[in-house]
């Protein structure tokens, strides 16, 4: 309790990411970014 408020924990959040599984070299945009081009 903060100054006569309830403060209440945030439920769970869950996220999921899903990538396409290449084959070959990658060629994005942003390679700095690429875990393929490291």
């Amino acid at each position: 309790m903060v100054n006569d408020t309830v403060i209440r924990r945030a439920s769970r959040r869950v996220s999921f990411t899903f990538r396409k599984v290449r084959e070959g070299p990658c060629r994005c945009k942003f390679p700095q970014y690429c875990d393929s081009q490291k």
